[in-house]
């Protein structure tokens, strides 16, 4: 319907990277955020494949967003 002409949609700036098709990209005039939260626990978080998708995630978002801030809250 946004490539007709017949109404707009509302994306994640991830989302539009990909996007295809006749369309136009405006962007807001104020910046907004999220706030995207991965919860384990703590035996799951010790387990080699945990670790590795942990180490993956970190490595894509230091990558595509460097400016990007990076907190790890661990509790014990």
């Amino acid at each position: 319907m946004v490539e007709a002409g017949l109404g707009l949609g509302i994306l994640p700036e991830l989302a539009l990277q990909k996007i295809i098709g006749d369309v136009v990209v405006y962007p807001f005039e104020h910046t907004f955020y999220r706030s995207i939260v991965l919860v384990t626990s703590s035996v799951q978080a010790k387990t080699p494949s945990t670790q590795h998708m942990l180490n993956q995630i970190h490595t894509y978002i230091a990558d595509m967003y460097p400016e990007a801030l990076l907190t790890r809250n661990e509790t014990k």
